[in-house]
């Protein structure tokens, strides 16, 4: 799972991750955090500033990997932070993440 999202074609999208959970100091968490663009802790937000953060980054896919887990935060999903929001996997790992890409612009 931590190969995943270092393994995304940097030309074409940027890679968020939203932290929903608490710091476990891992080398899961940090092998996540080194394979994203950008990697957020959003532990300590109510629902409507994570949902803000989020939206506020441009996300154009929010891609829920909690699901019904511990920690997860599908309240800032209702919000509909993003234009396209899936659920995926809803893995307990040690490090609870809303995993988001976003679209790079366009050169033409």
């Amino acid at each position: 799972m931590a190969g995943l999202f270092a393994a995304h074609d940097r030309c074409r999208v940027a890679v968020y991750a939203y932290s929903c959970g608490p710091n476990d100091g891992s080398a899961f968490r940090r092998a996540i955090q080194d394979g994203c663009d950008e990697f957020i802790d959003i532990a300590g937000l109510d629902a409507a500033d994570g949902a803000r953060r989020i939206h506020a980054d441009n996300i154009d896919l929010l891609v829920d990997l909690k699901g019904h887990t511990r920690h997860n935060r599908l309240e800032i999903a209702a919000l509909r932070p993003a234009p396209v929001q899936v659920a995926w996997l809803g893995f307990p790992a040690p490090a609870a993440l809303i995993f988001s890409i976003t679209s790079l612009p366009t050169t033409s």
